[in-house]
C-alpha cells in the first residue's frame, strides 16, 4: 500500500510539473505576444508622428516605420558669411567697389549675396544683371556656383554661342533669366550695336577685375 501511494503521489507530481510546465509556455507565449504587439503599436505612433513632422517640408515617408525619401527637389544650402565678407559686402551695396581678396577667400560668395541682396530692387526697376568673366570655361564654372547657391535663374554666353545681335535680344534674355554670366567681348559687341545701355544694367560685377588694362575687353567697357 505504502508503494501503490508513493507511486500515485509520483505520477501525481508528474502530472502536475507538467500542467505548470504548460502553463509557464502559455505564459511565456503571451508575453512574447504581447511584446511583439507593444512594438507594433510603438512602431505604428513613431511613423504616425514622423509623417506629422515630415509634412510640408518635401519630404514623403514610407510604410509603417516612417523611413524618408528626399523629394527631387534639392533645397539651396543657406549662404553664411565670414565677419570680413560681410563688411565688404555693405561695402559693395552702398558704392562701386574693388575687391582685392587672396585666392580662396569667398570673392565669389559675396558677389552671388551682392545679386541675392539687388534681387528686388532689380524686379521693381526691370534693370539687369551681368556678371563678367574673362574666359569661356568661366561662364560654365561661374554660372553653376551661382545656380547652386541660389535659385536665380542664369544664361550662359560667350563667343564660342551663337548669339543673333539685335534690338531685342537683351530684353528676351531678361525676360528668361535673372543673372546674365558671359565674356566681357559679348558686352563689347551688346554695347558697339547699340542693342545695350548701361543705364539698363542694375548691377555688374567684373570677375579677376585685374585684367583691366590695355585693350582688354574689360578696359574698353570702362572707357
Amino acid at each position: 500500500l505504502a508503494d501503490e501511494s508513493t507511486e500515485a503521489r509520483g505520477s501525481a507530481d508528474a502530472v502536475q510539473g507538467e500542467a505548470k510546465a504548460e502553463s509557464r509556455e502559455e505564459e511565456n507565449t503571451g508575453r512574447r505576444r504581447k511584446r511583439e504587439e507593444e512594438k507594433r503599436r510603438r512602431n505604428l505612433v513613431w511613423g504616425n508622428e514622423s509623417a506629422r513632422r515630415m509634412k510640408g517640408t518635401g519630404r514623403r515617408t514610407t510604410g509603417i516605420k516612417g523611413r524618408e525619401k528626399t523629394s527631387k527637389k534639392k533645397k539651396k544650402a543657406v549662404l553664411q558669411l565670414r565677419q570680413y565678407q560681410q563688411e565688404v559686402l555693405q561695402v559693395a551695396l552702398e558704392r562701386n567697389t574693388i575687391v582685392y581678396l587672396e585666392t580662396g577667400m569667398g570673392k565669389t560668395l559675396i558677389a552671388v549675396m551682392l545679386m541675392q541682396a539687388r534681387r528686388q530692387m532689380r524686379e521693381r526697376s526691370g534693370k539687369i544683371c551681368i556678371f563678367l568673366v574673362p574666359a569661356v570655361a568661366l561662364v560654365i564654372q561661374q554660372a553653376a556656383v551661382v545656380e547652386q547657391q541660389t535659385d536665380m535663374r542664369v544664361g550662359r554666353y560667350s563667343t564660342d554661342t551663337d548669339i543673333k545681335y539685335e534690338a531685342t535680344w537683351v530684353q528676351r534674355q531678361a525676360s528668361q533669366h535673372e543673372v546674365l554670366v558671359m565674356t566681357p567681348q559679348v558686352l563689347v559687341n551688346l554695347l558697339q550695336h547699340a542693342f545695350l545701355s548701361l543705364s539698363s544694367v542694375d548691377l555688374l560685377i567684373f570677375d579677376e577685375c585685374h585684367h583691366t588694362t590695355k585693350d582688354h575687353p574689360y578696359a574698353t567697357i570702362m572707357k
